[in-house]
């Protein structure tokens, strides 16, 4: 019994030994060691893309990379068609594109905010007293005249949505009683005739007594030839310079501004 059990000890002892070998044998054996999850190798340009949805699915992540995104949609209102140059000209230089009004008033040419004309109250997505323009979709001064204050611009001029001085002349008085449309401003003069006696000319919105030498002839209140337009006055001099020019032997301007031999 003693030898076969012996035996039968030995031979175990070899199977074990053996079946070490074979294991050992196993651990020494190449094995593929992957350092990156294999699904975020893309074999070829073509498939890319695929492995990369992949990648995503598996881990759960957000959102892909930048470059694997899809360009945002820009937000706001869309710039209104120009019916002016000054409009023109705000689109060419970029004026109003950084600020807090990044559309060109399509008249004025002014930076003004977008708004949604479909709004039940016509100020609702303007700031302060401004209101929406329900033509154009953007923020404007004024819609009417009560939107403006009663000096120094009573008068909304509504193409453009501005509170102005005039739209005629009734919205002017005193010393300037004409509204110059091309201005929304309220002048002395436009044209000669607005002017009063003595005051020939309308030069810059202002009266003046002349302009020329041919308004100083034309004066009905004085048949003097030697009148010039000095400094827009009528006269014969300024200075005496003015008259020793003219001739030496009235070398001296007297107050009436007529050239003397001598004064009083």
């Amino acid at each position: 019994m003693t030898g076969s059990w012996s035996s039968r000890r030995a031979l175990g002892c070899s199977g074990a030994a053996a079946a070490l070998l074979a294991l050992a044998a196993a651990a020494c054996e190449p094995q593929d060691i992957y350092l990156f999850d294999r699904a975020r190798v893309a074999s070829t340009p073509e498939d890319a893309g695929v492995q990369l949805e992949e990648a995503v699915d598996e881990e759960g992540v957000d959102e892909a990379p930048p470059d694997a995104r899809p360009a945002a949609e820009p937000e706001g209102a869309v710039q209104p068609g120009c019916e002016s140059e000054a409009c023109e000209a705000c689109l060419e230089r970029g004026a109003c594109a950084a600020s807090a009004a990044p559309l060109c008033h399509p008249v004025s040419g002014r930076c003004v905010a977008a708004c949604d004309p479909t709004s039940a109250d016509d100020a609702s997505d303007c700031a302060g007293a401004t209101r929406c323009d329900p033509e154009h979709g953007v923020c404007v001064e004024c819609l009417t005249r009560g939107d403006c204050s009663a000096s120094p611009t009573p008068a909304c001029d509504q193409p453009s949505g501005t509170c102005v001085e005039c739209l005629a002349d009734t919205d002017c008085s005193g010393a300037r009683p004409f509204c110059d449309t091309s201005s929304s401003e309220c002048v002395e003069c436009r044209v000669a005739t607005d002017c009063g006696p003595g005051l020939g000319a309308c030069v810059e919105a202002r009266c003046v007594e002349c302009d020329t030498d041919d308004d100083c002839q034309a004066r009905d209140d004085d048949d003097d030839d030697d009148l010039r337009c000095l400094d827009q006055r009528c006269a014969e001099c300024l200075s005496n310079a003015d008259c020793a020019a003219i001739d030496p032997d009235k070398p001296l301007c007297s107050s009436e501004l007529e050239c003397e031999d001598e004064l009083e």
